[in-house]
């Protein structure tokens, strides 16, 4: 009996666990694709939104997440939307916040931005 309380307890605690763990990427991934769009938008440097996506699960790897961990993109979208509609109203200047973002973005921004198309003539 007391290993069967035992094993409930850990498997409750492993649950809470990764749900504190999603709960936390989510928010993570909220203000790096807000930000992500005033980069694309006030800045004028377009963003590839499936290269962002790939890029943000080498992101969460790299900061120790679990691979598993289910992301509910549609939440990220509408919360970002948010977030982003107060950076420009915290920053009504066009703009203004480019220099800091590029910044942070700047290993980034290469493997992110838009290329258009190769015309190859062969």
């Amino acid at each position: 009996m007391m290993k069967a309380l035992l094993l409930g307890l850990g498997v409750m605690v492993a649950g809470t666990a990764m749900a504190n763990d999603e709960a936390q990427l989510t928010d993570e991934l909220v203000q790096l694709a807000a930000e992500a769009k005033y980069i694309s938008i006030d800045c004028d440097i377009p963003l590839d939104k499936d290269k962002f996506i790939d890029l943000t699960k080498i992101y969460a790897f790299n900061n120790g997440y679990d691979p598993k961990t289910e992301i509910n993109w549609e939440y990220v979208k509408l919360e970002s939307h948010k977030l982003y509609m107060t950076m420009k109203s915290d920053l009504p200047h066009a703009g203004q916040a480019c220099d800091s973002l590029t910044d942070k973005f700047k290993d980034a921004l290469p493997a992110l931005q838009k290329k258009p198309a190769l015309d190859l003539d062969i």
